[in-house]
């Protein structure tokens, strides 16, 4: 079977939907099918990513840096995505073609496809997103996304509550002749067979200069507002005041709010305590889990995290997390059993679970424990294959 897959989100770009499309085209591959990726340049390795892989994949220039956001030079790039695809289509033949994220959901909907056999979407946060408070257009995207999941045969969720909000957002009605389909996000296999490494550990020491004495506070993201990592520093601050200041807090990723986050933190008087890293490597991030004693993310993304990769990464790792009490991470995080779920915007909860953690060794090792055991149980790539195994057969 020949499997046209179509994304803007891929390696070698970070992040949990990039993460997620690559397990899914692996999975595709490892069944036997024939699979062939079509995305968007995104200028971090691509040339050496796309020649380790044992499929195809062809990347189209979103043009000058930064114009991707400039109206003019997006609706341009809309329309060559688009002839892309239909290019794809006649020279490939594929027999599915699965449509992966919100960009190119705008895209099977608005244009005519001249093509008759199945197509697959997979929906993560599928929320009614807003054009600068312009309802008009609000109203015209969502058209054009009804019209995408009208035009599918299959669509797939990450979770149940992606599940739910489909639902709430479009109506059941437009999927009532439709297979909707539970696909959890996997990880990679290093998180479950791979033992912690010194050397790994040892090197993020070396190179931040870390105090063999400090417990190590972690968030793994993108860094955007709505991620919550300045509620965090918040936090930060009066712990150092009220608990101590025998920690530190390491920020791994990178995006459009680091430099927000990096004056915030000083700002706040806590340069000492928090360690920015940037972006780093995927094989890198690993250690940074290994390293930690608490992982923390109280996101608060409007539409809600659809999954919550992060969380199930650092479970995998038998760490103790602390999470928000909404959207697909209730499917990852278990309350009081594999960490805490917060309020995002409730920063006495969060000190206090915080300090909670922080204070109490044994209780972490608790949650780790059972975080590992439940993640080990619900997330593994057997179980991802199985699943797409099904939805390819139907």
């Amino acid at each position: 079977m020949k499997i046209l897959f179509f994304c803007t989100k891929f390696p070698s770009s970070i992040g949990g939907m990039q993460k997620s499309n690559y397990e899914i085209v692996k999975a595709i591959k490892e069944l036997g099918h024939k699979v062939f990726v079509l995305t968007i340049k995104t200028d971090q390795g691509d040339k050496d990513f796309d020649k380790n892989q044992n499929f195809s994949v062809e990347r189209l220039d979103k043009s000058k840096k930064g114009s991707y956001y400039n109206l003019f030079k997006r609706i341009s790039f809309f329309f060559r995505f688009y002839i892309k695809l239909i290019k794809k289509i006649k020279i490939f033949n594929p027999d599915k073609i699965i449509v992966a994220d919100y960009f190119t959901r705008n895209i099977i909907g608005l244009f005519p496809i001249s093509y008759k056999k199945d197509i697959i979407v997979i929906t993560s946060v599928p929320g009614i997103k807003k054009v600068r408070n312009n309802m008009l257009l609000t109203g015209i995207r969502n058209l054009i996304i009804k019209n995408c999941y009208r035009k599918a045969n299959q669509v797939i969720c990450v979770s149940e509550s992606t599940k739910k909000s489909l639902y709430d957002y479009y109506g059941q009605d437009l999927f009532k002749d439709k297979k909707i389909n539970i696909v959890y996000r996997t990880l990679d296999e290093e998180y479950f067979n791979n033992p912690k490494k010194e050397q790994g550990i040892n090197w993020i020491k070396d190179k931040y200069d870390i105090d063999q004495s400090k417990k190590i506070i972690l968030s793994v993201s993108r860094m955007e507002k709505e991620k919550g990592i300045d509620n965090v520093l918040k936090v930060l601050k009066r712990f150092k005041l009220e608990v101590g200041d025998d920690f530190k807090y390491i920020v791994v990723g990178d995006g459009n709010y680091l430099d927000v986050l990096k004056e915030q933190t000083n700002e706040l008087g806590i340069n000492e305590e928090v360690i920015f890293t940037g972006r780093i490597d995927f094989d890198k991030v690993i250690h940074f889990y290994d390293l930690c004693d608490i992982f923390i993310l109280p996101s608060r993304r409007e539409t809600s995290e659809s999954f919550g990769r992060v969380f199930a990464e650092a479970s995998a790792r038998g760490k103790p997390v602390i999470a928000n009490r909404s959207g697909g991470v209730v499917e990852v995080v278990q309350d009081k059993e594999t960490g805490f779920l917060v309020d995002p915007n409730n920063l006495d909860e969060i000190f206090s679970k915080l300090k909670i953690m922080y204070q109490n060794e044994d209780l972490c090792k608790k949650l780790g424990k059972k975080g590992m055991k439940f993640v080990r149980k619900n997330f593994t790539k057997e179980q991802l294959k199985n699943k797409i195994r099904t939805i390819l057969s139907s």
